[in-house]
């Protein structure tokens, strides 16, 4: 079951989305603009090194356990591979507005819509479910998994 909650709001400015991967020790952070250009961001620094040109502007991006990269367009799923430089479109969602994007501690992939709704998502299809309408929740454009808590943390535009 699916609890909404709308802790805080805030604008993340040029970029888009961000996405973490790593331990608290060593970590990466990646992003993509609006450009399409994938990249890393220096935490230091705040210094922008782009990766790869998509030609699709993902509205955010998510991390398997491994390391995968995956990013969603309001309409589809993509694959990322930072090192062949080259994104594999996986598949459409069947609507529009999807803008959040996160995986789970086991994989599992979520995603939510600027327009309401939280999502199961096939990482393998981009097939998606509805899990759970979010009255009052319209996603701005992140979701995080806290497994700690063991749930999401998302922004939201009201």
């Amino acid at each position: 079951m699916f609890s909404v909650q709308n802790v805080f709001t805030f604008s993340m400015g040029t970029i888009l989305m961000l996405g973490l991967s790593g331990n608290a020790q060593a970590f990466s952070i990646y992003a993509s603009d609006s450009s399409g250009r994938v990249g890393t961001v220096d935490p230091g620094t705040g210094e922008f090194s782009s990766v790869l040109q998509s030609g699709t502007q993902f509205t955010d991006i998510a991390i398997t356990e491994e390391g995968s990269l995956f990013g969603t367009s309001f309409t589809g799923l993509y694959s990322i591979d930072q090192s062949a430089g080259l994104t594999t479109f996986i598949g459409n969602y069947g609507f529009s507005g999807m803008n959040a994007l996160g995986f789970t501690g086991s994989n599992a992939l979520y995603g939510a819509r600027n327009t309401g709704g939280v999502y199961q998502i096939d990482a393998s299809t981009g097939s998606s479910a509805l899990l759970a309408g979010t009255s009052g929740f319209r996603s701005s454009g992140d979701i995080v998994f806290d497994p700690t808590q063991n749930l999401f943390w998302g922004t939201s535009t009201s």
